[in-house]
């Protein structure tokens, strides 16, 4: 029906590509803010799969070990956000000798996100 026709996201995609391209990451505080700016988006995204009980994959996952063990949510995301560049950076390392595709905002992120979404779960109520 829509061949040939590109679609919605990808050209969301390549406006958000062409802003992001020419958006000045000189300044460390300016990173700093941009990933906490980043990490909050991303978890009130969580919290809203969360509200609409509907989950991707990954939280998907999270929640179903937070339900099946009686943990909280926030904290299973934590871990789970730890875990998944851990295995990153020793299959990277395994496989390519040094730790490729891996900076320090994606640990820091792995570690912030989780505590965010707890914020916004008491925000909106949600059982942990």
């Amino acid at each position: 029906m829509f061949e040939g026709r590109p679609s919605i996201k990808a050209s969301v995609f390549s406006i958000s590509f062409a802003f992001w391209r020419s958006y000045p990451t000189r300044s460390f505080r300016l990173i700093c803010s941009t990933l906490v700016i980043g990490s909050i988006v991303l978890a009130f995204g969580v919290t809203l799969e969360r509200l609409a009980d509907f989950y991707l994959p990954g939280e998907g996952l999270v929640q179903a070990i937070s339900y099946k063990y009686k943990l909280a949510f926030d904290k299973v995301k934590v871990c789970f956000d730890v875990a998944q560049p851990t295995l990153a950076i020793i299959i990277s390392l395994i496989v390519l000798h040094n730790i490729s595709g891996m900076r320090e905002g994606t640990i820091i992120s792995a570690f912030i996100v989780g505590p965010f979404v707890g914020l916004f779960s008491k925000m909106f109520k949600l059982k942990s």
